[in-house]
């Protein structure tokens, strides 16, 4: 077991390893995701609002055979038209459950169970867990 710092370990702890990571700020959190990630497991970056990647050894991201892959969101003109879409036909998502950051597992398990109908989120403001939301 990799022993984290901060938020990740009380992640690791509570979640374990992931399959499948999904970040749009890149930066040092990529760092902390190489020794999240499941051998064989996958991370998809669609931002870098946070910047460079400092101090970061690749070599956990190799030895664990997992990917690192980097897709965009459309162009400007197409998430403008989007947003613009989503205003005009008042688009609101279908949700099925909010669930507090502590409830993270029943979540999961809901969503493994595919008894859901619409998304799960988690609400991550009262949390222990530092974040930038």
């Amino acid at each position: 077991m990799i022993l984290l710092d901060g938020w990740e370990n009380k992640l690791q702890s509570e979640a374990g390893f992931f399959d499948v990571i999904i970040d749009g700020s890149g930066g040092e959190s990529l760092t902390s995701y190489f020794k999240l990630i499941n051998i064989g497991g996958i991370i998809s970056m669609y931002g870098s609002t946070t910047g460079f990647i400092k101090n970061t050894n690749p070599a956990i991201l190799f030895l664990k055979n997992a990917e690192l892959r980097g897709t965009t969101m459309g162009s400007n003109k197409e998430f403008k038209d989007m947003v613009e879409l989503v205003n005009q036909k008042k688009i609101i998502p279908v949700v099925d459950s909010v669930r507090n950051y502590s409830q993270s597992k029943e979540a999961f398990d809901l969503m493994k169970e595919g008894k859901q109908f619409g998304k799960i989120v988690i609400n991550f403001r009262n949390s222990q867990i530092k974040s930038n939301l």
